[in-house]
């Protein structure tokens, strides 16, 4: 039985995959954020068959928001072994179109997932002031 990942499930496995595609922990807010805008703007419920691309989708959006230099779909999709490039692709072109391209963040909508997504373990990471869209 494959079950959907509650919240705090998906954000341990962004937490997971963070280290292993040395990703910022900044990145994960961003997907984060951009996951629940594109499962606002589409009506979509998260569902065993689509929320490790859609999660995988959100990371590579978010990277290329915040980073010089972003994994490859290719090896996102090595990661995990169960999607084609192309199939990553379509998804990440429906995501956008989905969400309208709007890919920016305000501060406040930062700060509050940071402190939904970090418990005292962590330290809050300081966020550039970056807020346009790319």
């Amino acid at each position: 039985l494959i079950r959907v990942p509650s919240s705090p499930s998906l954000q341990h496995f962004l937490e997971d995959l963070i280290p292993l595609v040395d990703l910022r922990p900044e990145v994960g807010i961003y997907a984060m954020i951009l996951l629940d805008r594109f499962l606002k703007a589409s009506g979509w419920k998260l569902r065993a068959t689509h929320w490790r691309i859609l999660l995988l989708v959100s990371i590579r959006i978010a990277q290329k928001m915040e980073e010089d230099s972003c994994v490859s779909s290719q090896t996102l999709c090595e990661v995990y072994g169960i999607y084609k490039p192309e199939e990553f692709y379509e998804f990440e072109s429906i995501f956008l179109r989905m969400i309208k391209w709007d890919c920016s963040i305000s501060n406040e909508e930062y700060l509050k997932s940071a402190q939904n997504f970090f418990n005292e373990e962590y330290d809050l990471p300081i966020r550039s002031s970056r807020t346009e869209p790319f």
